[in-house]
């Protein structure tokens, strides 16, 4: 389960992403990461020098796209599968994580 919450405003490093694991079996989940510094600019992506789309530096951008295991599988010898068995988007924290 992954939680992540942009950073308030330009250079805040109070971006969160916090994930949990429950393997196969397992009662409960078990927190993985729990970071609460993060610098998760909301800022649009025109605003970076590579982006092909022109914002204003100050105006804030909702979370609209990621990756959820990464960009890049090449660190895999063999061919690996992964499977995601559900995306959920809540306001309030889920029940079984508190």
């Amino acid at each position: 389960m992954v939680h992540a919450k942009l950073s308030t405003s330009a250079g805040a490093k109070n971006g969160v992403l916090e994930t949990w694991l429950r393997r196969e079996g397992q009662a409960k989940y078990t927190q993985i990461h729990n970071i609460t510094d993060a610098n998760m600019d909301p800022r649009p992506r025109g605003t970076h020098p590579e982006a092909n789309w022109v914002g204003s530096p100050t105006d804030l951008q909702p979370w609209q796209r990621g990756y959820l295991m990464g960009w890049s599988n090449s660190a895999y010898d063999n061919t690996t599968t992964f499977f995601i068995s559900r995306v959920e988007y809540f306001q309030q924290l889920p029940a079984e994580l508190k």
